[in-house]
């Protein structure tokens, strides 16, 4: 099951995680290019530097967006916030993995059992049914798949920069979906993401159902 999924994964590796406060997503969004920001000091490849250039574009399009008050799909609201966890792990564990040490201002970067909590909070707050959320997991685990292929017979940094900048198309489509504007604003990529998001969803679960709300 996915880690936002499954409520017995948050906060199991932080004894000192700031329970008390949930994180803001600027909060979260300004860790990304904290993180963002130390891998990019240490490529050396072009390639690698535009693929992290696209990711990090990609993710400020995400960041003013998103509207988190918005009165929408609760099914897709999780997805976002699936997404966001996807993304933020790649990019952690290839800063921990790399032994990168991080040159942030103090609050830039969110400890990690406060992400974890913080957006099952969220989750939690959603209302959905069973089958639905069986859906997200169901995309998920698809959208995965598509990545294993995409990096089978390449090393990091590029498996978390390809993984990473697949899941932000995903995100960026999300937004779309959660706050509609001009199809014009969103490229090949994301426009194809909308719609497999939309067919997923659309899908009748496995209890039988429509989960796309």
């Amino acid at each position: 099951m996915d880690p936002i999924l499954s409520p017995d994964y948050y906060g199991r590796d932080s004894a000192d995680t700031p329970y008390d406060r949930n994180l803001e997503f600027h909060e979260l969004f300004r860790t990304f290019r904290a993180y963002i920001a130390r891998i990019r000091s240490t490529l050396t490849a072009e390639v690698q530097r535009v693929h992290l250039n696209a990711l990090d574009e990609m993710l400020q399009w995400v960041s003013v967006g998103f509207s988190p008050d918005l009165e929408t799909s609760h099914t897709c609201t999780l997805l976002f916030l699936a997404i966001l966890l996807k993304i933020y792990e790649l990019l952690r564990q290839c800063v921990e993995r790399e032994q990168l040490g991080v040159e942030a201002k103090i609050g830039d970067i969110i400890p990690h059992g406060q992400v974890h909590v913080s957006l099952e909070k969220k989750a939690a707050q959603l209302k959905l049914k069973s089958g639905e959320v069986e859906a997200v997991e169901d995309l998920l685990h698809e959208i995965q798949r598509d990545i294993n292929q995409a990096i089978e017979g390449t090393t990091e940094p590029d498996e978390m920069l390809i993984g990473s900048e697949i899941w932000s198309k995903y995100l960026a489509a999300v937004v779309f979906i959660l706050s509609p504007r001009s199809i014009d604003d969103l490229n090949e990529s994301v426009q194809m993401a909308m719609e497999r998001i939309k067919t997923s969803l659309a899908r009748p679960p496995r209890n039988g159902y429509s989960s796309f709300v």
